[in-house]
């Protein structure tokens, strides 16, 4: 490490140089002057000697009191030690100090710590208001920018909103509704519609869903592009369902379980105190081609019923023989 000069040197240095100046100062000043007061004409310097704290020597060398100013003065100097007395500065005279602190685009390094910005807390989920105020975002739709394709809007568990396909609302402990739609109709003349979904099946598979309700992940209840309802006991791809479904091609409505698979068909039960079947709202006419239909066999029936609910007996008909057979 190179040698540091004292800092004795250093003042050695500079008062030398002072007392040389001032030297050559006075011999210039009595080598044109006889008296001390030419001598002062010569320097134009006032007789007063200048009162600590208050006079200064201007540019000219003559003695002057520190004019007061209106633009707010510096009151203190730190590195004028000694001094009883105040000294006062108007800012108009400290040369453009008033225009460079009134312009922000001079921070051309650091940052400005957020507790100067604004009240409040200044975190990764607030923003700084107009008013001053680190706050949440609570803004309206209108106010939001625009969203890719397939998301929207929704608020987290921050409160601050975030741009999604999915709507998860965490856990509850009490009945809070992930999803409530509220409207008021008011049109005896209009068929209203309450929820609209419109989906161009240009490729799919045939038990493609329109809705799939889970529970836990297991498949409740769906509602399939073809228009059928299944309601599961078992779903996936060994389902074992409920079905009330229209074929289109046959012009059948079919009641009843459907099965995939591994999976089990199931019984039906049409349940109520009277189940009328083909009445057509009363008793049918003697040509109407409605009928109630059971199945057949071609002979006589030897088979079990595998599950027969109770109050009930299964019917068959051997349409060999044209009889019809009661299970008791």
């Amino acid at each position: 490490m190179a040698a540091r000069t004292p800092f004795v040197d250093y003042i050695t240095k500079i008062a030398a140089d002072w007392l040389n100046r001032v030297d050559a100062t006075i011999v210039d000043a009595l080598g044109a002057t006889e008296t001390p007061e030419d001598a002062r004409a010569f320097l134009n310097a006032v007789e007063e000697a200048p009162t600590d704290g208050q006079q200064y020597t201007r540019g000219s060398l003559s003695w002057s009191v520190a004019a007061a100013g209106t633009g707010g003065g510096v009151t203190d100097h730190n590195f004028l030690t000694g001094r009883s007395d105040a000294n006062q500065h108007p800012t108009a005279a400290v040369t453009g100090l008033d225009t460079a602190l009134a312009d922000a685009s001079r921070l051309t390094a650091g940052t400005v710590g957020t507790a100067r910005l604004g009240a409040g807390s200044a975190i990764s989920t607030t923003f700084l208001r107009g008013d001053q105020t680190w706050a949440v975002p609570t803004l309206p739709p209108s106010s939001l920018p625009g969203l890719a394709e397939g998301l929207l809007w929704v608020g987290n568990a921050a409160g601050v909103a975030v741009a999604t396909s999915e709507v998860a609302s965490g856990t509850a402990i009490a009945s809070d509704p992930i999803l409530t739609l509220t409207q008021t109709w008011n049109g005896a003349s209009v068929a209203f519609q309450g929820l609209v979904m419109s989906i161009t099946a240009t490729a799919s598979l045939a038990r493609s869903k329109l809705l799939d309700l889970r529970v836990g992940g297991d498949e409740q209840f769906a509602v399939l592009q073809g228009g059928a309802t299944e309601v599961y006991n078992v779903g996936g791809i060994n389902y074992e369902a409920g079905t009330c479904s229209w074929d289109i091609t046959a012009n059948v409505l079919t009641l009843g379980a459907v099965k995939a698979g591994t999976g089990t068909l199931r019984d039906v039960n049409l349940v109520g105190r009277n189940i009328g079947i083909n009445t057509q709202g009363g008793a049918l006419a003697t040509t109407a081609t409605s009928f109630f239909l059971v199945g057949s066999c071609a002979g006589v029936p030897t088979g079990v019923p595998a599950s027969v609910p109770a109050g009930m007996i299964p019917v068959i008909v051997d349409t060999a023989a044209g009889d019809l057979y009661l299970y008791i």
